[in-house]
């Protein structure tokens, strides 16, 4: 699988992936999970779910932290005018 995506400094990047695992979405988890590994060799595992399915497994240093802050912030505004919203996790696995 190759990934194209524009980074925080609005430079191309360019990644190649295998996909180990997808873990379907299901009503259980309420979240959709893939298993990657990158050209490096590492293993990430990415999550996309509602935010309080993927707060509540978030470590406390993140859930306190600026970034997470102000992403509950957007989250509520964009709820308040009836947007459905859906957040990212990325782990690297060891």
């Amino acid at each position: 699988m190759l990934l194209q995506f524009i980074d925080e400094q609005c430079n191309p990047k360019q990644y190649k992936y295998k996909i180990l695992d997808v873990l379907e979405f299901n009503s259980t988890r309420k979240r959709m999970s893939v298993i990657l590994e990158r050209e490096d060799g590492k293993i990430v595992l990415y999550c996309k779910g509602a935010d309080s399915i993927i707060a509540a497994r978030m470590s406390k240093q993140d859930i306190q932290s600026k970034e997470w802050t102000n992403t509950v912030e957007l989250l509520e505004k964009y709820a308040s005018v009836g947007l459905r919203t859906l957040v990212l996790a990325k782990k690297e696995l060891t």
